[in-house]
């Protein structure tokens, strides 16, 4: 499971932790400044917030573990009432 967070966040740049936090990624390019060029950079950042994922993340999840759609509805309605017990 851990593989296929990584591979979310890679390719869409967030991740949601349910009721934890957020990783982000950012990159910013190499840019010239003033005849001076600048190194390109990136940056993970984790903001804190109570958000949950969106459909697309369960989506994703969904296909990667090759889950039908009613499973993945099930799963979905279940995680959202456990969260709100």
């Amino acid at each position: 499971m851990v593989n296929i967070l990584e591979q979310y966040f890679v390719q869409y740049h967030e991740l949601i932790l349910t009721d934890i936090g957020t990783l982000q990624f950012t990159h910013q390019p190499a840019q010239w400044v003033e005849n001076t060029l600048h190194a390109p950079s990136s940056e993970i950042i984790f903001v804190e917030d109570k958000k949950k994922p969106n459909i697309h993340f369960y989506q994703y999840l969904a296909e990667t573990l090759s889950i039908n759609k009613e499973k993945r509805s099930e799963e979905h309605t279940s995680e959202l009432q456990s969260h709100l017990n």
